[in-house]
């Protein structure tokens, strides 16, 4: 009986242990995209989402897991919550997209949206979905 209690506390201190760390790393991940948890701002109606896929916000990549919400004044990227849960807002007024950058096989096509001092790289599917319906720019 005794192992087993040993046995059992070492399981829950190592989770325990496991679940601190995840929490840290996506936590630093998310400062470092400087992305937060909620946005203070009233981007208007939403007008479409995106389906999950993968980019770089400002530095830090993110594979399957971005969804981008394209709302009347801009965009909100946002990763998933099991990885942060961040969210970044992305005005359209002043909001460069660049002409697509071929891709390859392991880095796929994609575009990139510079607003100030955020640099969001956008792969595949996001890359063609945030210049629909921009002015400008044709997918």
């Amino acid at each position: 009986m005794e192992l087993f209690a040993i046995l059992l506390i070492s399981i829950c201190g190592g989770v325990g242990l496991f679940a601190g760390i995840w929490l840290l790393v996506t936590s630093l991940l998310r400062t470092m995209a400087r992305m937060s948890r909620t946005l203070d701002i009233d981007p208007g109606r939403l007008l479409r989402e995106s389906s999950w896929g993968s980019g770089s916000v400002n530095g830090v990549r993110a594979r399957g897991c971005l969804r981008v919400a394209e709302y009347e004044s801009g965009w909100i990227v946002r990763i998933a919550g099991i990885f942060g849960g961040g969210k970044l807002w992305l005005p359209k007024s002043g909001a460069i997209i660049s002409e697509p950058e071929s891709g390859s096989l392991l880095f796929p096509r994609s575009r990139t949206i510079v607003r100030g001092k955020d640099n969001v790289r956008l792969f595949g599917g996001l890359a063609d979905f945030v210049t629909q319906g921009f002015p400008g720019k044709a997918t």
